[in-house]
């Protein structure tokens, strides 16, 4: 079985905000036991990508160098099955309507309530656990080969 499939979920909370990082990264951690990874430049959050096995993202919207929904197109193109969840302190349908074209798994408003946007992480991360245990079952039972013929012998 993978050993990965038990460990906690890995989630990248990406905002040029330190503050808004560091409240929704203790919330998502206290409330879904999931470790947590931040990071406040746009510009890293590719190579970050690269080198890290990221469950979830969790990207602002407004940032300096390259907007959320900039990032989420580069995102969705290298990286299709990561869920990713938008936030902005700003309603727009427009934007929230570009971000779901693009893939985002949801788009939230920031709040002081964070009950909403933790019920959304967990949604992802429930879909993320339901695609590993499917990638499991496949690699176990749709095999080319049988790994013990002699036992149809």
């Amino acid at each position: 079985m993978n050993e990965d499939y038990y460990q906690k979920p890995k989630i990248l909370i990406v905002d040029d905000e330190a503050s808004w990082l560091r409240a929704l990264g203790l919330a998502i951690e206290r409330n879904l036991g999931a470790r947590i990874v931040t990071c406040q430049d746009s510009r890293a959050v590719l190579s970050l990508l690269e080198r890290e096995s990221i469950d979830l993202v969790v990207l602002d919207i407004t940032m300096p160098y390259l907007s959320g929904d900039e990032l989420l197109a580069q995102i969705k193109e290298k990286f299709p099955q990561l869920p990713t969840i938008m936030t902005t302190g700003l309603v727009q349908v427009e934007l929230a309507v570009t971000c779901m074209r693009l893939g985002a798994f949801d788009y939230y408003v920031k709040t002081t309530e964070v009950s909403r946007i933790l019920n959304g992480v967990r949604k992802a991360l429930e879909l993320v656990r339901l695609q590993n245990e499917n990638q499991i079952l496949r690699d176990c039972f749709l095999k080319d080969d049988i790994e013990h013929q002699q036992i149809f012998s």
